[in-house]
């Protein structure tokens, strides 16, 4: 299983301005895409991602900013310590260029394999650093073995306007 996580992406806009014919919009629909039905959800990156990888909300886990807090994800362990305690030989994996992530991901049992990308020198913007994760994302699949379960979630910046995740990469 492969999720990429895009961060501040509005879904309606990328539907909007992508076009069919965009890398993003194709990876789309050969895939699982979640429309936003958080209403009222406070949308700061920290409680968004800490309910997407945990599976509980905000108002459960009490993460309200983007402050990292650890022993909040022994009460509400992540997916992939959840999959890690229901069977140790599925093969996790978590790419990010957010920290934040990347401690999130390191909780509890932790991850199989970690890659936290750190912002790079002269690119404000993280196109270098989304790139990197990209790279890696390829790596980890063209790696993962097909007799293993594995669960790889890359963790992206953002999006640009012509459906390439920022950095260039385009899933094909």
């Amino acid at each position: 299983v492969l999720v990429i996580g895009v961060d501040g992406t509005n879904l309606s806009r990328v539907l909007a301005t992508l076009g069919n014919d965009s890398n993003f919009f194709k990876l789309m629909q050969g895939s699982t895409t979640a429309a936003s039905t958080i209403v009222g959800h406070t949308t700061v990156s920290n409680p968004s991602w800490t309910s997407i990888l945990t599976g509980a909300w905000g108002e459960k886990t009490g993460v309200i900013n983007n402050v990292f807090t650890p022993w909040t994800y022994s009460k509400w362990p992540t997916v992939f310590t959840q999959l890690e305690t229901l069977n140790s030989a599925i093969e996790t994996t978590s790419i990010a260029n957010w920290n934040v992530i990347s401690a999130i991901a390191n909780t509890g049992l932790g991850v199989d394999n970690l890659f936290n990308v750190p912002e790079q020198e002269n690119d404000p913007r993280w196109l270098e650093a989304d790139n990197l994760v990209g790279e890696l994302t390829e790596d980890a699949i063209a790696n993962a073995s097909a007799d293993v379960a594995n669960l790889i979630f890359s963790y992206f910046v953002g999006v640009d306007e012509n459906g390439h995740l920022f950095g260039g990469y385009s899933p094909e």
